[in-house]
């Protein structure tokens, strides 16, 4: 038992070879504290990098890494985890690995997506929508690119192809949003209102 500041200058080894190892405060007789690990700060330069890394395995596979809050009595009491809530950026996955998001997920400022974006699982459906308003609705749209030097971008929307003999390609629809009461409330469908030329 340690009551001070204990000062350690060289790597520190922990645990035994062949042991779980586990490092653990001692319960709180209330409300917990915090915990807290600090890299080292700089008054001249760049501030220290902080590494936690699981452990290798180079003849096999390396160790994986978990993050987890605190468990409270039931799942939605668990605490959160939060990642760069002060930075300047997060970055996530090494470039040629992927990222799994395995529930909802909610983005509340601009998001940039560079490269191409694939969407849905190859045996399911997939859909977008909006949550409903507690109002009249607003509108949702989708751009292509503009140009502050050249022509504009052009926007393709296009059904499925299929590969398989006799087989069709999928269909386009475009549905003006309905009312579930009355056929004749249902919206309009309306094409090139502000074009020069439509197409058809």
């Amino acid at each position: 038992t340690v009551e001070e500041e204990v000062l350690l200058r060289e790597t520190v080894n922990l645990g035994k070879v062949d042991e779980v190892f586990t490092m653990q405060r001692v319960d709180a007789s209330g409300e917990g504290f915090d915990t807290e690990l600090f890299a080292q700060d700089s008054p001249t330069g760049d501030g220290g990098k902080f590494t936690i890394q699981a452990g290798g395995g180079p003849t096999a596979t390396g160790g994986d890494l978990y993050l987890e809050a605190g468990e409270g009595a039931t799942q939605p009491d668990n605490g959160v985890v939060y990642i760069g809530t002060v930075s300047s950026a997060v970055d996530i996955a090494a470039p040629d690995s992927p990222t799994y998001i395995r529930h909802n997920l909610q983005v509340d400022k601009w998001t940039n997506l560079y490269g191409n974006l694939t969407l849905g699982h190859e045996d399911h459906a997939f859909q977008i929508d909006r949550t409903p308003g507690s109002g009249p609705g607003l509108m949702t749209q989708f751009f292509g690119q503009g140009s502050t030097s050249d022509i504009g971008g052009p926007f393709l929307i296009r059904a499925g192809e299929s590969t398989a003999a006799g087989m069709a390609g999928g269909y386009l629809s475009l549905q003006a949003g309905d009312n579930t009461l009355d056929i004749y409330d249902n919206g309009l469908i309306m094409v090139g209102t502000v074009s020069g030329n439509v197409d058809i």
